[in-house]
Parts: structure tokens; C-alpha cells; sequence
């Protein structure tokens, strides 16, 4: 479930200077590939069809997750892009494998 800062929490926080710190018992999400995003997702739209995430918080983090997705895509494509390039400067006959 996700959790709200109520105003008063983020005014603590700005207060005291710890802005930078993670807040007590900050949630820690693995969102390294594009499957962690889509099962989050996934997650979000369960929480919020539940009503235990409002929607308006429901298409902030959704939207986020959208930006992530498409960073890890984008990241993904240059990383195999590098990897064929490297593989026909190198004289390569055949295709590099595209997998990890």
C-alpha cells in the first residue's frame, strides 16, 4: 500500500533539514526492469480499484512508473544498440545475441 506524507510530516522533514533522509519506514521497491515496473503498476491499479490509494495519488505514481518504464526501455535499447555496434567493428559475421 502506499503511504501519504501528510503536510505536516513533510514540514517536519523540511524543518529539520532532513529532507535528504528517507522517511521511517520508507518502502523499498525493486524497479530495476521493465517487468518490476509493470508488476508495480499492476500492483498501483489493484491498490487504487481497492480504493486503499486514492486516484489522484494512483495516476501521480502511475505516471512515474510510465517515465521509468520508458527510461529502462530507452536505456535497454542503447545498451544492446552498443553491443551490436561493438560487434560489427569488431568484423562480426553474425548477430550478437541481444540477451544479457
Amino acid at each position: 500500500m502506499v503511504k501519504k506524507c501528510t503536510t505536516d510530516q513533510a514540514e517536519g522533514r523540511a524543518e529539520t533539514g532532513d529532507e535528504g533522509s528517507p522517511p521511517q519506514g520508507r518502502l523499498r521497491l525493486r524497479l530495476n526492469t521493465i517487468d518490476d515496473v509493470k508488476k508495480e503498476l499492476g500492483r498501483l491499479y489493484r491498490e487504487a480499484r481497492a480504493n486503499r490509494v486514492d486516484s489522484q495519488t494512483a495516476s501521480r505514481l502511475a505516471n512515474m512508473l510510465s517515465i521509468l518504464g520508458r527510461l529502462i526501455e530507452g536505456a535497454d535499447l542503447e545498451e544492446r544498440l552498443a553491443r551490436i555496434e561493438e560487434h560489427v567493428r569488431k568484423g562480426g559475421d553474425s548477430c550478437p545475441s541481444t540477451r544479457h
